[in-house]
């Protein structure tokens, strides 16, 4: 079964990180860590609790999502041994009009060429 198979996974070598997140706190049902959180059965999911990393509130209380962008950033630049940043598995989800990871057609945002984890405050989400 599935859940045969989960156990049977080394999940102390996982780290989840989040390609798109929504700036709302932690515990918000439109956040996608609330969503992470709650499907990882603990009996089955055990990736430890310092080996997810999502963003940072604080940063978010203190400076919006431009601060929070920024110190994600920094997390992830810790947190990879090398400047080259490659994940082995990405899940992303697609909205009805294309946008996956708040990439929006004939957006702006498109255009970044050097954040690693960039804003979005004028998402034109359905």
């Amino acid at each position: 079964t599935l859940q045969d198979e989960a156990k049977s996974v080394d999940w102390s070598k996982w780290h989840v990180f989040y390609c798109d997140e929504r700036c709302v706190p932690h515990d918000h049902a439109d956040s996608n860590h609330k969503l992470v959180v709650d499907l990882f059965e603990p009996r089955f999911v055990s990736v430890p609790d310092s080996q997810v990393y999502p963003i940072d509130t604080n940063a978010l209380e203190r400076g919006g999502p431009a601060e929070a962008a920024k110190c994600y950033e920094s997390t992830l630049r810790s947190t990879f041994d090398s400047s080259d940043i490659v994940f082995d598995v990405l899940l992303l989800g697609m909205g009805p009009d294309g946008h996956t990871c708040s990439l929006f057609p004939d957006h702006a945002l498109l255009d970044e060429q050097n954040l690693l984890v960039a804003p979005i405050v004028d998402s034109p989400k359905p």
